[in-house]
């Protein structure tokens, strides 16, 4: 009889075990090789003027390791950015481009004559540093915001400047 109730328990044990895949973390996630779907850029002077610049995209790889905390963003084997990754948590990653400029993320072509000097100013004050919020991400997709102000000067031109980034990746 004891034996027959061990058994039982035993196999109702073994029954009631979760085998169900365990579902990647984070970094799991985020390791390897994404290619760019929409990568859109818009610079706004608050209450001024913006501008929206949808990024080509063709040919385009992030690609992040994080075992070594890395970013490196490529266009048809060109290197665009190398840049630190951290993961925050699950809803933030910061990566901190190693060039620090916007110049393969904003469109020059896009900008009128007044909006150069701007434009060259946020060169130099952008540190590189953005903080992504992770609005998705499972295996084979994700999608980053970023969102920042920066103030500038240009003559007796002054400015809060918006830099907004949304990017959508697959794998």
């Amino acid at each position: 009889m004891k034996k027959t109730f061990l058994t039982l328990l035993a196999g109702a044990t073994l029954l009631s075990c979760d085998t169900t895949t365990p579902e990647p973390g984070t970094l799991e996630k985020l390791q390897g090789n994404w290619y760019g779907v929409e990568i859109t850029n818009h610079l706004i002077a608050q209450g001024l003027w913006d501008t929206l610049h949808p990024h080509s995209t063709t040919m385009m790889t992030l690609s992040l390791d994080t075992l070594s905390s890395t970013a490196i963003v490529d266009s048809v084997g060109t290197v665009l950015d190398t840049a630190s990754l951290v993961v925050n948590n699950d809803s933030s990653i910061t990566v901190t481009s190693n060039a620090s400029n916007l110049s393969w993320a904003f469109d020059a072509d896009l900008i009128n004559a007044f909006g150069q000097p701007v434009l060259d100013s946020l060169r130099i004050l952008f540190t590189g540093e953005q903080r992504f919020q992770v609005h998705m991400l499972t295996e084979d997709e994700a999608i980053f915001y970023f969102d920042t102000i920066i103030p500038i000067q240009f003559g007796t031109f002054s400015a809060n400047m918006e830099l907004r980034h949304t990017e959508y990746w697959q794998k």
